[in-house]
């Protein structure tokens, strides 16, 4: 970044909402990979016998290992910079499409699936995207904290209607398998297309934690969340 850049992206400035989007966009790239077995849930159990516990298995495994994931990318994130994630679910998503793709087990394995999806897509995939941009993206604002944070939420939420939509327009001509490495390849090249925009945070007093339980505390109380809270529970 030049030094004039650098003189721009300060607290609650024009760069820290732009980074804002840039999180959500990459939070939305990192997880879509987990709703393909969702999308494409009939197709992947013909392939192994017409089992869908295989299917519903990958997608357990992907947001469990995401969850376990995210503690240690958040601490990692802590001690060197949010780049580091990134960089590190760009190359693991894009790895993790052909693992969770690969038949070299034999027809009716579905250890590839599975490891794919909890390892690379899941653990070092996802995880790498949400929590350090969570993190981060607190440090950059002050007054807008809150509607920052609800921002960068919404980021699964728009991967979860994007990516299902582009499935059941690719399952049809290239197959699960094939559609997954697609999704890891433009994942990987958007996301590292962002790459130099993720900086660390310049707010470290916003990471205390009575000022992250304040911003939280907020957010709960704010209607959209209520609204949003609602829906889910509705569905």
């Amino acid at each position: 970044m030049s030094a004039a850049a650098q003189t721009k992206a300060g607290i609650d400035s024009p760069y820290a909402w732009r980074l804002a989007f840039v999180s959500t966009f990459c939070i939305g790239l990192g997880g879509g990979g987990i709703y393909l077995p969702v999308v494409g849930l009939k197709e992947i159990a013909a392939e192994f016998g017409g089992l869908r516990s295989v299917p519903s298995m990958a997608y357990m495994l992907g947001f469990f290992c995401m969850g376990m994931g995210g503690v240690l990318m958040g601490w990692l994130a802590d001690r060197t910079s949010p780049r580091v994630p990134l960089f590190i679910a760009g190359v693991s998503i894009f790895i993790g499409g052909w693992v969770a793709t690969y038949q070299g087990f034999g027809a009716g394995n579905a250890w590839a699936l599975y490891a794919g999806y909890a390892l690379p897509l899941g653990f070092l995939g996802n995880a790498a995207t949400f929590t350090p941009a969570m993190n981060n993206i607190q440090g950059w604002f002050e007054k807008r904290r809150s509607l920052a944070v609800s921002l960068i939420s919404v980021g699964p939420a728009i991967s979860g209607f994007i990516w299902p939509q582009i499935y059941r327009w690719l399952l049809p001509d290239l197959g699960w398998r094939r559609t997954l490495v697609v999704y890891g390849v433009v994942t990987f090249l958007l996301m590292h297309g962002r790459f130099k925009e993720t900086l660390p945070q310049r707010n470290l007093q916003a990471l205390r934690p009575r000022v992250l339980l304040r911003t939280w505390l907020s957010i709960l109380k704010h209607p959209s969340f209520r609204a949003f809270a609602l829906q889910t529970m509705g569905a």
